[in-house]
């Protein structure tokens, strides 16, 4: 619950912070990237990850992508649901999406696996 925790508090905060960047296809504060970084990783620590650096905002928005795709969203859906994904990541996505095609929403589980209580 740590990490929620942490992204719901550091959304609230991102509006008021001036100095931003891209960060995972959205604008995303340099201050708050920091924050949520550092946080994460610190969070990783305390579970034991043998590389708690590794674990950052980035590399789980990525998770969160290869997750949905690999249900079935397609580009559109996806791109309503987390924002802006470059198309060079869009490429690399497409290696995932199911044989099958796209699914619809209704078949998609938007909560991540994780993150279920």
């Amino acid at each position: 619950h740590l990490a929620v925790d942490v992204l719901i508090g550091l959304e609230a905060q991102q509006h008021r912070l001036e100095h931003q960047r891209p960060y995972a296809g959205q604008v995303l504060d340099e201050g708050v990237a920091h924050e949520l970084d550092h946080r994460l990783a610190d969070a990783a620590q305390a579970a034991g990850i043998a590389d708690p650096r590794s674990i950052n905002a980035l590399a789980l928005w990525h998770t969160y992508l290869v997750y949905l795709v690999r249900q079935g969203i397609d580009a559109s859906a996806l791109a309503k649901r987390v924002g802006n994904v470059p198309a060079d990541v869009l490429r690399t996505l497409s290696h995932y999406a199911p044989p099958g095609g796209s699914r619809p929403l209704s078949g998609i589980d938007f909560t991540y696996p994780a993150l279920a209580v």
